[in-house]
């Protein structure tokens, strides 16, 4: 008997409009994402690649340069990169919409800039990826698959019939649920075949095995997610008596789940955790930079000790430019921290939603989002750390106190530094452990919130009245 009603209800599916369409636009919309993402993908690298390598002639220009120290490590900044990435397909993270390049020396990381070619009223349209298609597309059908799974047999009569036979009520869920999974599955695994075909045919990606890994994360956590909703959906035809009704609180429920919690919780949030403004952070940096002169000059008293340029100049302490731009630096990355304080606090907000908990599973996985910025601007600080060491020990004269400019200008003049020597920056795409340790963290979450459905599901289709 099992078998027979999974037959049947199988072949119901396969043979619905509904599932032709879902079958479809899946389909579609993953070749057609491919092929974008090959297109941009390749753009970005061009991009990247070329002004990576423009950062580094600069760089080289100045360290053979008259007064090399200070024109490598101090009058310039230096903009480094956020790489672009591979994995992009899979979960874009709107990563074009995310600041992608800092500029830094060895006493300040300024920045975030935004170096993007690309149109930015169009961003709401051109992530095709694996995450929106699932969460969006893939989430929807199997509301529309499912909610008519008891209301709507009840109404036409075969689910009486149906029970008249020597089944019982577990047995008909199981069979409902699994029938759904397995014809909701067929679009997403074609279309994953084709997009990785394709994706593969251009050269540009080469899949590594720690690839196909995260892929593999990738398909499994995208059927943890459309489970849910199919899960969903049977709850709700169980608990409601005609299709009529089940059909608008399937839709209702989807929009509060997939539209309105994640836009919500970014206004939460902004409300919860207000960040001051640009002009306020600008002003409490200075005045901390000054106070950190003020007290330098406490500590080592000296006539000449009240000058200073706003950059490290020939004569000026290195140990007090330090100081000032240290003071100065942490007021400035109290606001960056704040500013990820405040997307995160959003971020978990809308994580009751099984829709967002998915997309950010699969930017963790691709290493893309919010989590390759926050990566990026970690290492953009490490960065600037190794500047100031290398500067720190390569500087050769009195670091505390001020000295002669007529008697250290030639000798500073002179001086030359290995470019090869000069620490230089390389973004390193999340793909650590670390970045991929919350997401059995939120599998684990997936798995619960299907067994709390089913549960709820059997509980109510128990209690139905079938007559």
């Amino acid at each position: 008997m099992f078998w027979s009603i999974m037959k049947r209800e199988t072949l119901d599916h396969l043979t619905s409009l509904r599932l032709s369409l879902a079958f479809s636009l899946t389909t579609i919309l993953m070749v057609v994402g491919a092929l974008f993402f090959q297109t941009e993908y390749q753009r970005q690298l061009d991009d990247y690649s070329r002004r990576v390598n423009r950062s580094l002639m600069e760089l080289a220009e100045r360290a053979s340069a008259p007064w090399p120290l200070f024109q490598v490590f101090s009058w310039n900044m230096q903009l480094i990169y956020r790489r672009p990435d591979p994995l992009g397909f899979i979960a874009e993270g709107h990563e074009k919409d995310l600041p992608d390049a800092f500029r830094v020396n060895a006493f300040r990381l300024e920045g975030p800039e935004y170096t993007l070619r690309r149109n930015p009223l169009l961003w709401p349209f051109d992530s095709l990826d694996w995450a929106f298609i699932v969460s969006l597309i893939l989430s929807f059908a199997a509301l529309v698959l499912t909610y008519d799974g008891f209301s709507g047999e009840k109404e036409r009569g075969t689910l009486r019939l149906v029970m008249s036979y020597p089944v019982s009520r577990d047995i008909l869920l199981l069979t409902k649920y699994m029938s759904a999974m397995i014809v909701l599955l067929l679009p997403l695994i074609v279309g994953v075949i084709l997009s990785l075909l394709i994706i593969m045919s251009s050269g540009m990606v080469m899949l590594t095995a720690d690839m196909w890994m995260r892929i593999g994360q990738a398909f499994g956590l995208s059927t943890g997610v459309i489970s849910t909703f199919v899960m969903l959906g049977l709850l709700i035809s169980a608990r409601t008596k005609q299709p009529v009704t089940s059909l608008l609180v399937s839709l209702f429920v989807w929009v509060i789940l997939v539209i309105v919690i994640p836009s919500g919780s970014s206004l939460l949030a902004k409300g919860l955790l207000k960040l001051p403004s640009r002009e306020q952070v600008l002003e409490e940096a200075a005045r901390a930079a000054d106070e950190a002169f003020q007290s330098y000059n406490q500590r080592y008293p000296h006539p000449d000790n009240w000058i200073i340029s706003g950059h490290w100049s020939p004569g000026e302490p290195l140990l007090r430019a330090f100081e000032i731009d240290e003071a100065r630096g942490r007021v400035i990355e109290d606001y960056r921290n704040r500013m990820l304080a405040q997307v995160e606090l959003g971020r978990t907000i809308a994580r009751v939603s099984p829709s967002v908990l998915f997309v950010d599973a699969l930017e963790r996985i691709a290493g893309s989002g919010l989590v390759h910025y926050a990566s990026f601007l970690q290492q953009a600080r490490r960065y600037r750390e190794a500047m100031k060491i290398f500067l720190n020990e390569a500087y050769p004269l009195d670091k505390v106190h001020p000295l002669d400019r007529t008697v250290i200008d030639p000798v500073l003049r002179q001086m030359t530094i290995e470019f090869d020597a000069i620490p230089k920056f390389e973004d390193r795409l999340p793909w650590g452990q670390e970045a991929i340790s919350g997401i059995w963290w939120d599998a684990s979450v997936l798995i619960l919130i299907n067994l709390g459905l089913f549960i709820i599901a059997y509980v109510s289709f128990r209690r139905y009245d079938v007559r």
